[in-house]
């Protein structure tokens, strides 16, 4: 029916001639008061509309508060907070600026950013006495959520989201720069004791502070440079007792110094883990049949375990954990090795008070004590020439005191090396004065 129609107004249009459409077009009437009325009807439907959208969001805005604040008590529940500290945590969350007030319960990093505002602003306002008792109950807080094991002190380098100022190992060097005063800079200090609570500094010399001024703190973990801004919490004769801080920034690599060595070595590619074949059927011997003849005791198949596979290679150069090694193995950047090397340490001239082994050191050279070192490193450049392969790798799993004792070397290495080239550089001169007397 439709398409009968539809096929009876297009002959009929079609059979017009254009003036007789002209004309058709010029006798539509416009009317001004059915424009005005539909212009009317849509602004009144734009504004159903937009009142529609508005009482909507309100009402889910409502709602997703209202199970936020649901689920905000239950996780309080659960984890035993009281509603004092229940209180104090959503006053947390706040200064956090999380979306939703539940999701503090599992944000450490989080949690502490917004801990370190509040305790500072409470020094500023209320005074040390009201900021001793603050941080007592957020330290409750902080155990009762877990995240007192979160941040766990460690000698290894750990992943920079994890870093936070409780990982400082007591003892450890650290600058001090105050933030107020530009001409306090680069203070040294000493790490006198690190808790849960505070960090307390002994400075190199006397220092002029108060609780709540902003200081930055800047120290050397691992092969980095890293640094963080606090506040005081404390003072004592000789001691500055700092809040902690998660916010830890990195500034730059460790610049070190670079000498030429000789040491053999062994390298073995280390995954993390690798793939192995196991065959399995009639003739595989069961646990009872791989017994121990000795004791007797049931025996544990080992056949798919074996130690990495090593080959020579040889440590031409060292710079603090850096190494440049020459080898013929084919390895790719951003691999694994287990590398074997000699560290040769000098150590002091003979004692010449020491005449019996005067025949064993007859020139009163430089002893050296010879140490094996085991470690991983990650290879960060391949060269390849026609002499072989000359590879660039670092040193990663090392902690402060083992990274402290390569800087060491490689400093006294190349002093031993700056003292033979000079002593070369000076028998070369001589040869020369004497060959031009000739």
């Amino acid at each position: 029916m439709i398409k009968s129609i539809n096929l009876f107004l297009f002959d009929f249009l079609a059979k017009l001639t254009p003036i007789q459409r002209f004309e058709a077009a010029r006798e539509l009437s416009y009317s001004p008061s059915i424009s005005r009325w539909f212009l009317i009807s849509a602004g009144f439907v734009i504004v159903i509309l937009v009142v529609l959208f508005v009482m909507v969001t309100f009402y889910r805005r409502k709602y997703e508060v209202r199970i936020s604040q649901s689920m905000f008590s239950d996780y309080a529940k659960q984890r035993g907070l009281s509603p004092k500290q229940k209180k104090l945590l959503f006053n947390i969350a706040g200064k956090a600026q999380v979306k939703r007030k539940e999701a503090i319960f599992n944000l450490p990093v989080e949690f502490e950013r917004a801990v370190s505002r509040l305790i500072t602003e409470t020094l500023s306002s209320e005074g040390t006495e009201k900021a001793v008792a603050l941080r007592k109950e957020l330290f409750e807080i902080r155990r009762k959520l877990g995240f007192d094991t979160y941040f766990t002190k460690s000698d290894t380098l750990l992943k920079p989201s994890k870093l936070n100022s409780r990982q400082l190992k007591e003892g450890k060097e650290v600058y001090l720069t105050s933030l107020k005063n530009s001409s306090i800079e680069n203070i040294k200090a000493i790490i006198s004791e690190n808790t849960e609570m505070e960090l307390k500094i002994k400075p190199s010399v006397l220092i002029d502070t108060s609780p709540g001024k902003r200081w930055r703190i800047t120290y050397n973990f691992g092969a980095g440079i890293w640094e963080f801004d606090t506040t005081v919490f404390s003072t004592e004769p000789g001691l500055i007792a700092f809040n902690h801080s998660s916010e830890i920034r990195y500034v730059n690599r460790r610049r070190f110094l670079r000498t030429r060595v000789n040491s053999p070595a062994l390298i073995a590619n280390f995954p993390f883990s690798r793939k192995v074949t196991v065959e399995t059927g009639k003739g595989s011997k069961s646990s009872e049949e791989n017994e121990n003849p000795e004791t007797g005791q049931p025996g544990t198949k080992t056949d798919n375990i074996s130690p990495p596979d090593f080959f020579p290679a040889t440590v031409t150069e060292l710079a603090g954990p850096g190494l440049q090694i020459e080898t013929d193995e084919n390895v790719d950047i951003g691999q694994r090795l287990l590398v074997i090397f000699e560290m040769k340490e000098p150590q002091a001239r003979k004692n010449p008070e020491d005449n019996d082994n005067e025949d064993a050191n007859p020139d009163n050279s430089l002893v050296e004590n010879v140490e094996v070192v085991e470690e991983v490193a990650e290879v960060k450049r391949v060269e390849v020439s026609s002499e072989g392969k000359m590879i660039v790798a670092e040193l990663i799993s090392f902690s402060d005191i083992e990274l402290d004792k390569l800087v060491k070397v490689t400093n006294e290495t190349a002093l031993k090396n700056s003292a033979k080239d000079d002593k070369e550089d000076q028998q070369n001169n001589e040869e020369a004065t004497s060959s031009v007397n000739v």
